[in-house]
């Protein structure tokens, strides 16, 4: 499977499964993460609470997340939303191992759900494409053999140019984009 992108914001793709990562402190450092955060307010309310104190829950066997797990929210226009913890801190270094486990459990929704799209934006930190470079791959070979479609949201052309100018580091200098990328056309 090779991941299919697009323009535009994953939040507004249509798709029932969706896709992003946060740090273990649910600290928003990204425009996606508000985004989703602000558009699906009301249903993200038991995901805030699982990064609050838990002082109050002695004595039931309640533990916080940690980096690897998957944070599921239904919303009310039935969509799933996953959302990954990828990273200990805002600042701190990215787990890829953890992403692996994360598309793992979004696969695994995906086929309970009959769903042959899932939708995600492009998981950068500080809209960092080098770092795509790394993520990429892992999301792919996880998907590999599953007929799931991976679609990755770019929020402007000119971010999805210099994605095109960084990913994987060799062009088609006729065609000015990597022979391994495709591309969802935009339906206005």
């Amino acid at each position: 499977m090779k991941i299919l992108y697009t323009l535009g914001n994953y939040i507004n793709s249509g798709n029932q499964v969706l896709c992003y990562m946060i740090n273990n402190k649910n600290i928003p450092v990204e425009d996606f993460q508000v985004e989703t955060e602000n558009c699906f307010a009301a249903s993200m309310q038991p995901k805030k609470a699982m990064f609050g104190d838990m002082s109050h829950l002695e004595g039931m066997n309640a533990e916080p997340p940690i980096v690897g797990d998957v944070i599921w929210t239904h919303t009310s226009g039935n969509q799933y939303i996953a959302s990954g913890i990828w990273q200990e801190t805002p600042d701190g270094p990215m787990d890829f191992d953890a992403i692996r486990y994360i598309m793992r459990s979004v696969i695994h929704k995906a086929q309970e759900l009959d769903q042959l799209v899932v939708s995600m934006p492009l998981l950068t930190r500080d809209h960092d494409l080098d770092l795509w470079n790394f993520i990429y791959p892992i999301i792919e070979e996880e998907f590999r053999g599953i007929d799931i479609q991976v679609i990755v949201h770019i929020p402007s052309e000119d971010e999805l140019i210099k994605l095109l100018e960084n990913i994987g580091g060799d062009f088609n200098e006729l065609r000015r984009r990597p022979m391994d990328i495709r591309f969802a056309e935009s339906k206005k």
